[in-house]
């Protein structure tokens, strides 16, 4: 349930599935734990960022709030004492306000705050245990962040993508692809390459790759040739998956903790780690995007362009990043 509210594209999705985690934790302690103990194999794994855990955590706490306030004699105490100077009249208007009325509201979110800490205890996070206790504020931040990433900070890149080809786009994108293969100089591929630019930025891809099909079909450009075209009308789609896919998201931040300890200039044993972990996450991201340009070339019914993408994607960039369709090579007069 857990990886579901993770994997969800959009906030609603996202709270949604966490909502029904919620009322299952809520049935029983046992339940509660379970959640527990999957966040934190989530987290171990790095399906989950530290972060994302510690507001799961305090979420299941908050779950389970009311029972360690009810059994909390301090607490209890605490609360009547508040609730006396709240109903304790003013002796006048102009009257400042008690001052036990703040001091009595610190020391209830003092006294929450140790039972958050007791709650994280004993299920084996001493760390966010201690944090609870010796900087709350900070404890509150991690726990916003986490809700963040994991619940609030989605934005599903095809929202408003439509997999339907529009003729009147298709037969415009053709109509430039054609003009770019038949160009004779150098000069005339340049005029007629920015002119296919201007009418791929503002197509969607199903028409984009509609019009590179088209045209492989009928021979004016050949499967070498295609594929840069194919990467290119689904670059924007790519770097949106890239952008919100939650692997690649991980991965990035994990280079940006590691650059500052590999470029060190020396042979200790963390920059020697810090530049093997570098490579290691460096390759990692590079077979997510590879999965991640195949899925959209799949989509699109590139099927054969995706299976070479994940079995040779050092050919597939090769040919990808050749400018093979028009003169390029020929000087301009």
């Amino acid at each position: 349930m857990l990886v579901d509210a993770a994997n969800a594209r959009t906030p609603a999705e996202s709270e949604n599935r966490f909502d029904r985690l919620r009322a299952r934790a809520m049935r029983s302690v046992e339940f509660t734990d379970a959640a527990y103990v999957g966040a934190q194999v989530l987290r171990d794994s790095s399906t989950l960022s530290p972060p994302e855990a510690a507001f799961v955590f305090h979420e299941l706490f908050e779950l389970r709030v009311e029972e360690y306030e009810d059994a909390d004699p301090d607490y209890q105490a605490a609360i009547q004492e508040v609730a006396r100077y709240a109903a304790a009249p003013p002796p006048s208007d102009d009257a400042p306000p008690n001052p036990a009325f703040p001091r009595g509201m610190a020391e209830l979110e003092e006294l929450g705050n140790a039972m958050e800490s007791r709650f994280h205890r004993v299920r084996g996070e001493v760390s966010l245990a201690d944090l609870w206790l010796r900087s709350a504020s900070v404890a509150n931040t991690l726990v916003a962040s986490g809700e963040l990433s994991l619940i609030l900070d989605k934005n599903a890149p095809d929202d408003d993508v439509c997999d339907t080809p529009n003729p009147t786009i298709v037969a415009a994108i053709c109509e430039r692809i054609a003009a770019l293969g038949a160009a004779e100089t150098s000069r005339e591929t340049l005029a007629k390459y920015k002119a296919y630019c201007s009418a791929v930025s503002t197509a969607d891809p199903a028409s984009g790759v509609a019009a590179v099909r088209a045209l492989r079909g009928i021979g004016i450009v050949s499967f070498s040739e295609s594929l840069g075209l194919l990467t290119h009308v689904l670059g924007g789609l790519f770097l949106s998956e890239i952008a919100c896919d939650r692997v690649c998201k991980y991965l990035e931040s994990e280079l940006v903790a590691l650059a500052p300890i590999a470029a060190r200039e020396n042979d200790a044993l963390s920059t020697v780690r810090a530049k093997a972990e570098v490579e290691v996450f460096t390759r990692r991201l590079h077979e997510r995007t590879d999965v991640l340009m195949a899925m959209c070339l799949r989509r699109f019914g590139e099927h054969e362009a995706a299976t070479l993408q994940m079995t040779r994607p050092e050919e597939f960039e090769r040919l990808s990043n050749e400018m093979s369709v028009g003169a390029w090579d020929v000087r301009a007069e």
